[in-house]
C-alpha cells in the first residue's frame, strides 16, 4: 500500500508534466510522451537513491535496542516495493486476529519472501526476524535489518544462541516490537516442512506472551514465476496460542502443537504433509 501511493504520486508529477508539454504546444509528437517516460523514470530512480543514501548512516555492525520509526516505514516500503516488482498478488486471513501488543510470530518457511509478505500481511508493522548471520551480509538489506533490530542467531555457538534468545525476550517484554521466527530454521523451497527446532520457543515462555501461527503458501514459487505471470501468494494467521496455554508447559510441546496447527491446515488447502519427521533438539 505505502509503496502504491508513492508510485501514484510519481504518476501524477510524470502525467502534469506530459499535459504540460502537451499543452504548451511540443513541436514533435514525442516529447510529450518522451517526458512523461523520462520523469517517471528519474522520479523511481531518485526514490531508490533516496533508499540507499539512508542506509549508508546505519552501522551495519552496530546492535540497536529499538528500531527506528523512519527506518521502520522505509523497510515497510522496500517489502511492499518488492512484492509489486515481483507481481504477487496477496491474499491475506486472521489478520484480526493479531494481538495488539508484542508476540512471537511462527510461521513455515519456503523463501527468501517469506517474511515480506508477514509484515505487509500485518499492516507493515515492524517484526524483528530471527535470522542466520550469512542474510546479515547481504549489501543494503542487512543496514536495514540492522536498525530495525533483526535478530542474528549462530546455532553454531549456544553462548552467542541464548544471548539472541535474550533480546528477543527483551524486545517482547519492553513492548519494542514483536519477533518473528522461522522454526525449521532453513527455506524449503517446496510444500513439505521439515523438522521444527523448538529451541528459540523459550523466547515465548520467557517473555509471557502469545504465539501468533501463520502459514505461507506460494512464495516458493515466486522466482519462477514473475518474468511471465502474477503470483497467488496466500498469509494464513491460523491462530493465536495464549500466554496462559503455553506458561508451565515445555518448550517441544509447544513447538510440537505450533506445527500440527501449521500441518493440519495445510492439509485442509490440499498439500500434503508427510508428517513423519520428529522434532530436533535446539542447534541440530
Amino acid at each position: 500500500m505505502k509503496s502504491r501511493i508513492i508510485f501514484i504520486v510519481i504518476s501524477v508529477i510524470s502525467a502534469a508534466i506530459f499535459g504540460v508539454t502537451f499543452i504548451g504546444g511540443a513541436g514533435d509528437w514525442w516529447i510529450p510522451p518522451a517526458a512523461f517516460c523520462g520523469t517517471y523514470l528519474a522520479l523511481c530512480i531518485l526514490f531508490w537513491a533516496v533508499i540507499m543514501i539512508s542506509c549508508l548512516f546505519i552501522k551495519p555492525n552496530k546492535i540497536y535496542d529499538r528500531p527506528s520509526k523512519f527506518y521502520e516505514k522505509m523497510f515497510a516500503v522496500i517489502y511492499d516495493g518488492v512484492i509489486r516488482l515481483f507481481r504477487v498478488n496477496l491474499h491475506i486471513s486472521g489478520a484480526e486476529k493479531l494481538p495488539k501488543g508484542c508476540y512471537l510470530l511462527v510461521s513455515n518457511h519456503r523463501s527468501n519472501f517469506d517474511n515480506m509478505v508477514e509484515c505487509a500481511a500485518a499492516g507493515g508493522r515492524n517484526i524483528a526476524y530471527i535470522s542466520k548471520p550469512s542474510n546479515f551480509k547481504i549489501p543494503i538489506a542487512r543496514r536495514f535489518m540492522r536498525r530495525c533490530c533483526y535478530l542474528e542467531i549462530d546455532r553454531e555457538n549456544p553462548k552467542n544462541a541464548f544471548a539472541t534468545v535474550g533480546r528477543a525476550v527483551d524486545f517482547i517484554k519492553n513492548d519494542v516490537c514483536p519477533v518473528g521466527l522461522f522454526p525449521e530454521g532453513h527455506r524449503t523451497h517446496q510444500i513439505q516442512m521439515d523438522e521444527f527446532k523448538h529451541g528459540c520457543y523459550l523466547i515465548a515462555e520467557k517473555s509471557d506472551c502469545p504465539i501468533v501461527v501463520c502459514a505461507v503458501r506460494g512464495t516458493e514459487k515466486i522466482h519462477k514465476n514473475f518474468l511471465y505471470r502474477h503470483t497467488d501468494v496466500c498469509v494464513d494467521f491460523l491462530s493465536v496460542i495464549p500466554k496462559e496455554q503455553i506458561h508451565g508447559r515445555r518448550a517441544i510441546e509447544v513447538c510440537a502443537e505450533t506445527k500440527k496447527i501449521i500441518s493440519d491446515f495445510l492439509n485442509e488447502k490440499g498439500e500434503t504433509q508427510n508428517d513423519t519427521s520428529t522434532l530436533q533438539p535446539a542447534g541440530k
